[in-house]
């Protein structure tokens, strides 16, 4: 049933965003030139994103107590990357997985670091879009058409906020659980809050140059740089609902039309679909970009090791 229902909701999000591309074309609002030269750079600027991520997830693998070499963890996200693109939204964990795996991480601390990032991450969405609330009070598209929303980010920060305290608090509580209840919660608490606060906080960073990219683009499109707020809300906003919706291949479909429907109020419907088509093309070049990088170091990475190999033989 679940998954029935998610499959409508992809259906229903691809089909509000193929209406509106039709009416942009019927009404000839579609943007006439793109800025290739700079999607590019910016088809570039997300791969580099998405090596920080992998730099994070080794920063919650040492947290767990087994580090691995920083491209060793750049290598095994950028290369598990593509895998977002299978049906189901879920071949890229797998795949970091089993990668870990060769690399003699234990697949269940493997697991439970990307369970923990996965937490963290959408942790993170939810304060980026408290805070781009707070500072961006015209997301019309995304509230609504609410003309002053800071009150929903306040709402939302200070839910966060209980959980952050929940998160400390946490390892304190643990030992005088029931057993049963321990047994559950022991992997939660096995990420420490430095670790925690750090990944946040890094994590941030990558939405917030996220947002810069969807900015970039509507300056490739000829249109006037957004407000970062706004470019960093949605995109936040958008990357939470592709990711929750299973069956969505990177979340194709939902993302585009969440931020058609974030954009149009402001860019107007044609450039509004346009950008998140673009933004689409950038996020599959950066990716695909990011396989080949994370090909090569692994093949460098595994020649090390077998030259290793052959001088302690």
């Amino acid at each position: 049933m679940r998954r029935l229902a998610a499959i409508i909701l992809v259906v229903a999000a691809v089909a509000f965003l193929a209406h509106h591309l039709y009416g942009a074309v019927r009404a000839g609002d579609l943007p006439d030139q793109v800025d290739w030269s700079l999607t590019a750079a910016l088809a570039a600027v997300y791969g580099l994103v998405l090596a920080l991520g992998g730099l994070n997830w080794g920063l919650l693998l040492g947290g767990l107590g087994h580090a691995l070499p920083r491209l060793t963890a750049v290598s095994i996200l950028l290369v598990s990357q593509i895998g977002k693109y299978l049906p189901g939204n879920v071949g890229h964990l797998v795949g970091r997985v089993g990668l870990a795996k060769a690399y003699g991480v234990p697949v269940a601390l493997a697991v439970l670091a990307v369970s923990g990032e996965i937490a963290l991450t959408l942790l993170t969405a939810v304060l980026v879009c408290a805070i781009g609330l707070l500072f961006a009070p015209d997301l019309v598209g995304l509230t609504g058409g609410v003309g002053q929303p800071g009150w929903i980010g306040f709402a939302i920060l200070g839910a966060s906020g209980l959980v952050l305290a929940g998160l400390m608090a946490l390892p304190r509580l643990v030992p005088s659980l029931p057993a049963a209840l321990r047994r559950r919660l022991e992997g939660a608490v096995a990420i420490s809050p430095r670790t925690a606060f750090t990944f946040i906080a890094l994590q941030g960073g990558q939405f917030v140059v996220q947002g810069g990219i969807v900015g970039g683009l509507a300056v490739a499109l000829g249109e006037p740089f957004p407000p970062l707020a706004q470019t960093t809300t949605l995109f936040a906003v958008a990357w939470v609902l592709g990711f929750l919706l299973p069956g969505a291949p990177g979340g194709l479909g939902v993302r585009e039309a969440l931020l058609v429907a974030g954009f149009a109020p402001l860019l107007g419907p044609g450039p509004a679909v346009a950008l998140s088509l673009l933004l689409r093309l950038v996020t599959v070049l950066g990716d695909g970009m990011g396989f080949v990088i994370g090909s090569l170091l692994a093949r460098r990475i595994r020649l090390r090791r077998e030259c290793a190999g052959d001088q302690g033989a």
